[in-house]
Formats: C-alpha cells, structure tokens, sequence
C-alpha cells in the first residue's frame, strides 16, 4: 500500500513541484510530508529534494498562528499544534 502511495502520489507531485519551481512550495511540501514521512512511507530522497529547492529565507507556513512553533530544519514557523489541526483549526474531541 506504501508502495503504491508513493508511486501514485510523490513521483507526480515532484513533477508538479518542478513544474511550478517555487522555493516556498517546496519548503511548505516537505515540511508537512516530513511530518507524516513514516505514517505514508514517504521516501528520504523526495524529503531531500523539497529541502535542495526550498530557498534560504525564513517563513510562515499560514498566517494568523495563535501558538507558533519554529522548524529550524525548513526554517518555518508553523501552528504548534499542526498535527491535531483539521480543516484549518483544532479538532474537537467531542466529535
């Protein structure tokens, strides 16, 4: 299932990103697939391209944070906590 993950998903999407060639894009796309790179099974070397083409600068992954956290790998402030965040904000346990 991994397998066809990244077969179906990241080898298009690294087209996509090439074709756009945007340094925040990428920046903003290997931050959140470094994220969850176990769960997908997303491979070292897509992580390595999208840091390669990610620029120099330090950015916001959203406006508006509440309660910043800072990637100093992808040098990028992102919400705290982005891992619990749905639609935008925070899930709600009572759901």
């Amino acid at each position: 299932m991994v397998g066809l993950f990244l077969y179906a998903f990241c080898l298009p999407l690294t087209k996509y990103l090439a074709l756009y060639d945007n340094a925040f894009l990428y920046r903003k796309t290997g931050f959140i697939f470094s994220e969850y790179q176990r769960e997908l099974g997303i491979s070292d070397n897509f992580i390595k391209i999208c840091k390669d083409r990610s620029g120099a600068s330090k950015r916001y992954l959203v406006t508006g944070i509440n309660e910043p956290a800072y990637s100093g790998e992808w040098r990028l402030v992102y919400p705290k906590n982005i891992k619990r965040m749905k639609n935008g904000g925070l899930e709600d346990a009572a759901i």
